[in-house]
């Protein structure tokens, strides 16, 4: 098998204790089968408080968090008392896992650290070199590794088509003799024919040009809509949505690109969401939405580094790996609002690939 990750991926590790956020917090924990047999058996006090503090609805087992929404076994110094006791090697799967993820499409495996992780969009965020993949044959045992499940011949010549065209797009995104509102110009007409070439037939755009200044309306819309993940993310959309509507985002554009060091981390953003998800059209055949998906990441994110500056006049890197950190727990890791943001990209012509275009000339 090929595994694939970032050229980060080496130097990632948890931050433990130092971390300013907890994985352990907000989110529901879900528990494997078998983690949750071994947990059944576990001898003594400890053994009784696993019991204690694990529920169980329609077969699925789960830690109950605390009133500060906090799993019970995350101590005041914010490490894990079952690590502590049992052992890394007794965690449940997604504790042992996150935040990495890991997509499997026949013989590749593209593994890496979500954004949602502060350690991680520091290292990506860091400095502004080039986003760039690494590659290294193995055997499954070595990694952990599991082959998935045989592609079909439909969904290998997809693959092998994703695979041949990923570079070019990494080529366009990272050639930085132009400037970044013309390289996404450019991979979203590359993206275009691609998808062209997927379905067989041309692809369907909205009759109508869209209307100068409907888009961020459209997009802030779009992001209410969505399941909130978060109080953090609340108060960043409701300021968000405000400093729009009274115009203080608009006053505060010129000195914020004036303060922004380069766009290089958008652009870094763009690539790792094209590595995150490219291959998901192996199974559904929606490059194009990959591509609209991606490139909404950086405008949301770049909106709400606007929105920072223009309450505090700073955009610190602290601050925009925070920010990326809020758009990774919203969309990254929430199915449901990747299949709403898959479903309005082909239903509402106000947050379609024209309409994307006309938000470029504010980056």
């Amino acid at each position: 098998m090929r595994i694939r990750t970032p050229s980060f991926f080496a130097r990632f590790s948890c931050l433990g204790s130092h971390c300013h956020d907890n994985c352990c917090l907000g989110w529901e924990i879900d528990i494997d089968p078998d983690t949750a047999a071994f947990y059944r058996q576990v001898p003594g006090p400890f053994g009784d408080r696993l019991r204690r503090c694990i529920g169980e609805e329609n077969g699925l087992f789960f830690f109950l968090l605390d009133e500060e929404e906090r799993c019970p076994f995350l101590d005041r110094k914010n490490l894990c008392e079952i690590y502590q006791v049992l052992g890394k090697e007794h965690l449940c799967q997604i504790c042992r896992d996150h935040p990495r993820f890991c997509g499997i499409f026949g013989p590749v495996c593209e593994t890496g650290p979500g954004l949602c992780c502060e350690a991680a969009g520091r290292l990506l965020l860091e400095n502004e070199d080039p986003l760039t993949l690494l590659e290294e044959e193995t055997d499954d045992s070595g990694r952990g590794v599991s082959p998935g499940e045989e592609l079909s011949p439909a969904e290998e010549q997809r693959r092998l088509l994703l695979e041949k065209w990923r570079p070019t797009a990494f080529s366009i995104l990272q050639d930085r003799s132009q400037p970044l509102p013309q390289r996404i110009a450019t991979l979203l007409q590359k993206g275009l024919s691609w998808q062209e070439e997927l379905d067989g037939e041309p692809v369907s755009l909205p009759d109508q040009p869209p209307e100068p200044g409907a888009f961020v309306p459209g997009l802030l819309t779009l992001l209410g809509c969505c399941e909130s993940l978060g109080p953090a993310w609340d108060r960043a959309l409701k300021a968000l949505q405000a400093g729009w509507r009274e115009g203080k985002l608009q006053a505060a554009l010129p000195d914020f690109r004036r303060a922004l060091p380069s766009m290089a981390g958008y652009e870094k953003l763009l690539c790792y969401s094209l590595f995150r998800f490219w291959f998901r059209p192996v199974f559904d055949c929606d490059l194009l939405s990959v591509l609209q998906q991606s490139l909404l990441c950086i405008q949301t994110v770049f909106l709400l580094d606007l929105c920072r500056f223009a309450g505090s006049g700073r955009c610190t890197l602290s601050d925009r790996i925070d920010t990326a950190k809020l758009w990774s727990k919203e969309m990254e890791y929430s199915d449901e609002n990747l299949s709403l943001l898959q479903e309005v990209f082909l239903s509402n012509p106000v947050l379609s690939v024209p309409a994307q275009l006309t938000f470029l000339p504010f980056l």
